[in-house]
């Protein structure tokens, strides 16, 4: 298969509750720090031979709601490249975006994981004053459940992609939105925190794509290149 594959950095991540991370380096995993991390997680990639591997916390920031694992074992994770982060750096929305993951919704023969993809549009402006990314699906990715459970659950940690970059990290479905919103936590708020960015330099792990409809002002782009030890280009091309 040619061309970008999302799928490959895609990673089970086992805390107190499943969820969903990605592979941002070899062998290092970023996710959610809700999952409940504080004991021994477990990682795996989809495609793998189905063996968890042991992983230990690095880094994370309850308040971003954001961890890093490092799974020194498991040739697979230290095989597969990062997945490259971006930014968002347009208030214009942005579609054909997608979500992949491990939503409960799509488990089968009877807990068994599975991946699912959502495409939808990611909107700059909604939730900026909680330094929130919003993605809207492009339709009702499942229903409510009448037990009150959520269907997706399991997706939390999945990466938002727009094209290659992982510009969020699924963080929360909020209520009466049909399931359609998705709110997220930015990379941008991640690349702007020094002991991410620390670790993320020990593994050359980190850099910042900036993404932008054409139309996009330089003022847009402009809080973004002051990061220090990051690289940052934009659209692809360095500043």
């Amino acid at each position: 298969m040619n061309g970008f594959q999302g799928s490959r950095h895609i990673v089970a991540v086992f805390g107190a509750m499943q969820g969903t991370g990605v592979l941002i380096g070899p062998g290092l995993v970023l996710t959610c720090a809700h999952l409940g991390l504080d004991a021994v997680p477990r990682g795996a990639l989809p495609d793998g031979p189905g063996k968890w591997i042991a992983c230990h916390v690095v880094w994370q920031d309850t308040d971003l709601d954001a961890a890093l694992l490092w799974c020194g074992q498991g040739r697979r994770l230290h095989e597969t490249a990062g997945a490259r982060s971006g930014a968002v750096a347009t208030e214009r929305p942005l579609p054909y975006c997608e979500i992949i993951g491990f939503p409960d919704v799509q488990r089968y023969d009877g807990d068994r994981l599975d991946l699912d993809q959502f495409t939808g549009t990611v909107l700059p402006v909604a939730g900026r004053f909680r330094q929130t990314l919003t993605f809207e699906s492009d339709r009702p990715p499942a229903r409510e459940r009448r037990d009150g459970t959520s269907p997706l659950a399991g997706l939390s940690g999945a990466p938002v992609y727009v094209g290659a970059p992982v510009v969020g990290l699924v963080r929360d479905v909020p209520k009466g939105r049909g399931h359609r919103r998705v709110e997220c936590v930015p990379v941008a708020a991640l690349a702007a925190n020094e002991g991410f960015r620390t670790w993320c330099a020990d593994y050359s792990a980190l850099s910042l794509q900036l993404l932008a409809r054409p139309e996009s002002s330089r003022e847009e782009r402009r809080d973004l290149r002051t990061l220090s030890g990051v690289a940052v280009t934009v659209n692809g091309r360095p500043l």
